[in-house]
């Protein structure tokens, strides 16, 4: 995915997922709501 910054705000892209990113790339929402949790 991709991950862009201006100042302190992030966003985030998951590639080959719709809105429903847990349901559609499971491991790599787990790894983007760790990593927010984690910071």
């Amino acid at each position: 995915g991709y991950l862009k910054q201006y100042n302190s705000f992030f966003v985030a892209w998951v590639r080959n997922a719709g809105h429903m990113v847990p349901s559609d790339q499971p491991r790599a929402a787990f790894d983007l709501i760790d990593r927010f949790v984690s910071a």
